[in-house]
């Protein structure tokens, strides 16, 4: 694991992690619940970053509001075109003109718009677990129900607390004591129960216009 470094975005300190030297940039824009340090404990995590370096120099970040990076304003809701100038911030901080971007889950929307809109930057975009919309909506039948996506105060708050609850994201946690304590440790590292909350319903609503 190599060390964590800040870029400026919007006068915000970003955190982000260059391990690798091969010879294309591949940047990860993975999803919010995923801290930069907590996935190197998981050797099944750990072992695909090692292997993306064989051919890559990988290049992730925490977006503002998140993990390591500071906090956003009061005033402020993260939108994923916020995010998508924390990524060219932190692109240009590390000097990668023009990477190949993997977006998962909400990285997804996050990945498909900075290719979108600045596609001299991308090299290749692939795509997993994600679409243009998390929800489904009128017109868009692809995704969850709004009443599955709708976050849960009480169950986020426990999940934060103890990790119980998590084993609907991963199954282990609900009879290994390590990844029960993991996982809500994760969820610590990366954000307060009430920005999570802001946060899966900013997801939940799709891109502006939908």
């Amino acid at each position: 694991m190599s060390d964590i470094r800040y870029a400026k975005s919007d006068g915000l300190h970003l955190a982000y992690q260059v391990v690798g030297d091969g010879p294309h940039d591949l940047v990860l824009v993975t999803e919010w619940a995923t801290p930069l340090e907590a996935r190197w404990e998981i050797p099944a995590i750990s072992r695909r970053l090692e292997r993306l370096t064989s051919f890559a120099r990988v290049i992730s970040f925490d977006k503002r509001g998140i993990g390591l990076s500071d906090p956003a304003p009061i005033d402020e809701v993260a939108t994923p075109e916020l995010w998508v100038r924390d990524l060219v911030a932190v692109l240009d901080a590390v000097g990668s003109e023009r990477p190949i971007v993997f977006g998962a889950h909400e990285g997804g929307q996050i990945a498909m718009l900075f290719a979108a809109s600045l596609p001299e930057r991308a090299e290749a975009l692939i795509l997993a677990n994600t679409g243009a919309r998390l929800t489904q909506t009128d017109g868009h039948p692809i995704g969850f129900t709004p009443e599955i996506w709708r976050p849960d105060e009480a169950g986020m708050v426990e999940l934060w607390s103890s990790g119980e609850g998590g084993e609907q994201h991963i199954a282990v946690t609900g009879t290994d004591p390590w990844w029960r304590d993991w996982y809500g440790r994760s969820r610590r590292q990366q954000a307060s129960p009430g920005t999570g909350l802001a946060l899966m319903e900013m997801m939940g609503s799709g891109p502006p216009g939908w």
